[in-house]
């Protein structure tokens, strides 16, 4: 079972024509405008306050290292809590 939001991208026929090649895997999708459920919008959510809140990037490069250089500096520990994993 794969939990995915209710984006178009989930949903269109490539995506059901994956799902008919591969039977055994089964989408789920979440409630509409529930982003406390879909763990990528915490770890966004908080990447942005980290890296990016008052902070001038004047490049997309810039953006970009930032970004991972704020998540590469986060512990496994720190991961397991944004997404809610004990």
């Amino acid at each position: 079972m794969l939990y995915v939001d209710g984006a178009r991208w989930h949903k269109g026929a490539p995506v059901r024509e994956f799902l008919r090649i591969h039977p055994r895997l089964q989408l789920q999708y979440l409630p509409a405008y529930q982003p406390a459920l879909n763990m990528q919008e915490r770890i966004w959510r908080r990447v942005r306050y980290e890296a990016t809140t008052n902070c001038w990037l004047a490049t997309l490069d810039d953006i970009w290292d930032t970004v991972q250089r704020t998540t590469r500096a986060w512990t496994p520990r720190k991961l397991r809590r944004l997404c809610n994993i004990t």
